[in-house]
């Protein structure tokens, strides 16, 4: 009788000693996940910042563009580029290049920090859709990007050229969001998306520094 006490009370001892370490476990857990994601939190104002500094450098350089800082767009306004079924750039559109890319790249290498968050930086061409099938809407969208990206790769003037050549994607979006009605300017333009690093790469990179 008493042996079977004793080892009843031994199996109730162990049964709370695992309790309390899976609480601990748990509490651990929480505390972890709140400070990560307090980290991550911290960390996603770099994208607002970037931006500002971006668009406060664009208005000092008078360059008409649009910053969306919810979304990382740098769009640059309709007719500046590109005429009507034209892919080649226009003169003023060669001059808010040569203005532009620099600032973009000065930024972008401004330090370590920003250079981490930001993983590319992606031209998007755009086209409209009036009297263009889906096909040629596609094919005259990425045209456009690539006319962009060939006048930024043929400037010299560009600090850290070759990584910052490295960041670029060229993407065609077609008549994506254009109207089905007009040839309207502001569906022929091109858009500067800065690709910020994801919510599952900056945990991850929380979890690697060292002492964690």
């Amino acid at each position: 009788m008493k042996r079977a006490l004793a080892e009843r009370n031994d199996d109730v001892s162990f049964w709370m000693s695992i309790g309390d370490l899976m609480s601990g476990l748990v509490m651990l857990f929480i505390l972890v996940m709140a400070y990560t994601f307090l980290s991550v939190s911290s960390s996603d104002t770099s994208q607002k910042a970037v931006l500002t500094i971006l668009e406060k450098e664009f208005k000092k350089a008078k360059i008409q563009v649009d910053v969306d800082k919810k979304t990382g767009a740098i769009i640059i306004k309709d007719k500046i580029l590109f005429d009507s079924d034209r892919f080649a750039l226009k003169k003023e559109g060669k001059r808010l290049l040569d203005l532009l890319i620099p600032i973009l790249s000065r930024v972008l290498f401004a330090n370590e920090e920003i250079q981490r968050e930001i993983t590319s930086v992606q031209i998007e061409g755009y086209a409209a859709s009036r009297g263009f099938r889906p096909v040629r809407s596609m094919r005259l969208s990425l045209e456009r990007a690539e006319s962009v990206w060939e006048y930024i790769f043929a400037m010299k003037s560009i600090r850290n050229r070759n990584a910052f050549l490295r960041r670029l994607k060229v993407v065609g979006r077609g008549n994506l969001n254009a109207s089905s009605t007009q040839d309207r300017q502001v569906d022929r333009k091109v858009v500067f998306y800065l690709e910020f690093r994801n919510l599952l790469e900056k945990i991850i990179e929380i979890f690697q520094k060292p002492g964690k």
